[in-house]
């Protein structure tokens, strides 16, 4: 039985590259890490009717310059503003982003950093905020181990 030759493919350059390949393909020449940026939402957008800042919104109105001129440590609007971001962590990007605005970073850059070992059901978020002037930033980051059930 004589084995018949099989026609040759066709380049591998020829074809479309789907989306899901691009994006693994960027994946793996960041050495792995996925970046996801957003820019946050101003007051207007957060607030289209009525009065855009009022009595508690932003929670901190003077955010950022507390940021750059902090004098005493531990500084409680810092904590509690870094407690909100560390606490919406686990969302995306945009809801990150979001809550900084609403904190008083208003139109903040956000950028998401992450990684995971499917091996270890490990996966690794971070997140740098960056005031609108770039003056200040702020970091929160999560982390996590996916829990897998186990038979036993």
């Amino acid at each position: 039985m004589a084995v018949e030759p099989i026609d040759a493919a066709e380049p591998v350059g020829a074809l479309p590259v789907p989306a899901w390949e691009e994006l693994l393909r960027e994946h793996l020449e960041v050495g792995g890490l996925w970046t996801r940026d957003t820019r946050g939402p101003s007051y207007a957008r957060l607030r289209p009717y009525g009065p855009r800042t009022t009595t508690g919104f932003p929670v901190h109105p003077d955010l950022e310059e507390r940021l750059l001129e902090t004098r005493r440590h531990p500084d409680p609007v810092i904590a509690h503003t870094l407690a909100a971001c560390a606490a919406y962590a686990y969302a995306g990007v945009e809801t990150v982003s979001m809550i900084m605005a609403r904190m008083g970073l208003e139109e903040n850059h956000c950028r998401m950093i992450g990684t995971s070992v499917d091996a270890m059901f490990v996966r690794s978020t971070a997140f740098l905020v960056q005031s609108a002037s770039g003056r200040s930033r702020s970091s929160a980051t999560g982390a996590h181990r996916r829990r897998t059930a186990s038979a036993g």
